[in-house]
């Protein structure tokens, strides 16, 4: 049982991820960050439709599924901070 202690203090949210979410959230609600964001899916997916080979059809798969990460990516430092905030305010 006292191991468990002893994770679970180890494991507790900093003020640091707490303010690493704020900072996520706010990239990812910028209106500036989600027009460049939208307007960037829909250019690699124009390249994709207009692909000659098979090269160019995944390279444009490939930056459409990195912005997709990106942004779920900044989701998940989100996620994660609010659990912080949950846990510290308990």
């Amino acid at each position: 049982m006292l191991s468990f202690l002893k994770n679970f203090a180890a494991s507790r949210p900093s003020e640091e991820e707490i303010e690493r979410a704020k900072s996520a959230e706010r990239i990812l609600y910028d209106p500036v960050f989600r027009d460049a964001m939208d307007m960037s899916i829909k250019v690699f997916y124009e390249e994709w439709l207009d692909a000659k080979s098979v090269e160019a059809r995944e390279s444009a798969w490939a930056k459409t599924h990195a912005i997709q990460e990106l942004e779920q990516s900044l989701r998940s430092i989100i996620a994660h901070g609010e659990y912080a905030e949950l846990a510290a305010n308990r």
